[in-house]
């Protein structure tokens, strides 16, 4: 049987088909959220219009929005039991090509233990100051538990070739990444907010109107005279 609507023939299976992927969509944005999410936002990367009204959606549903995280992000987005990871895809500046090499390293030789692990064995090519400095303002290295402001200044020593020689094949490191730490105050609230606007597309510690509006909550009522 067909169905005229909008001047166009709809053929009743075509209804069935539709009403199960409904429903197979409705319960697994309510019973499986951070997945349903996370498959969502890996279907729209590219489109930054897109992603932010995705990631408003979430929030909305009380989902954890994670920066990305170079010890468990890969190109698309990832859940978790603490939120969703944000794909390291999304970083503006940030081509497939840099991240496969990121995520087959970190698969091949484990997690990286810090900022400086992650220098020496990420090759030249892709180690670039725009890379570094996009993931670093972005969040990428924060559990590493160095400030982003720390990290900024530790760029000049890897690009400089000051961590590690390279010589047949073989790494020699010359200094700990301990000794090497420069220990920065954090960048203020409003410029962290903005470098992830700026590189993301959206908000994702918070937005700058966040505290202002949070303040307006609590404005003690008094008599005009």
């Amino acid at each position: 049987m067909i169905l005229k609507f909008a001047d166009y023939g709809f053929p009743r299976a075509h209804a069935v088909s539709y009403s199960k992927i409904a429903y197979i969509m409705s319960f697994l944005k309510v019973h499986y959220p951070n997945y349903f999410y996370a498959n969502i936002l890996s279907n729209v990367i590219g489109s930054e219009k897109k992603t932010a009204q995705m990631i408003e959606e979430a929030k909305k549903q009380g989902i954890t929005i994670l920066p990305p995280n170079i010890n468990e992000s890969h190109w698309f987005y990832k859940p978790s039991q603490e939120g969703i990871y944000l794909s390291i895809g999304t970083i503006k500046g940030v081509g497939y090509q840099s991240v496969k090499v990121i995520v087959d390293e970190r698969y091949q030789n484990g997690k990286f233990k810090d900022f400086f692990d992650f220098a020496r064995r990420i090759p030249k090519r892709v180690k670039t100051r725009k890379l570094l400095e996009a993931l670093i303002l972005v969040g990428a290295f924060d559990a590493f538990g160095k400030t982003r402001s720390t990290l900024l200044q530790a760029i000049d020593q890897v690009l400089d070739g000051d961590l590690n020689i390279e010589q047949d094949g073989f790494l020699f490191d010359i200094l700990t990444p301990k000794q090497m730490y420069e220990d920065k105050e954090e960048l203020p609230d409003a410029l962290i907010s903005q470098y992830e606007k700026e590189y993301l597309g959206f908000y994702v510690s918070q937005h700058p109107v966040d505290k202002k509006f949070v303040a307006k909550q609590y404005l003690t009522i008094f008599k005009l005279e």
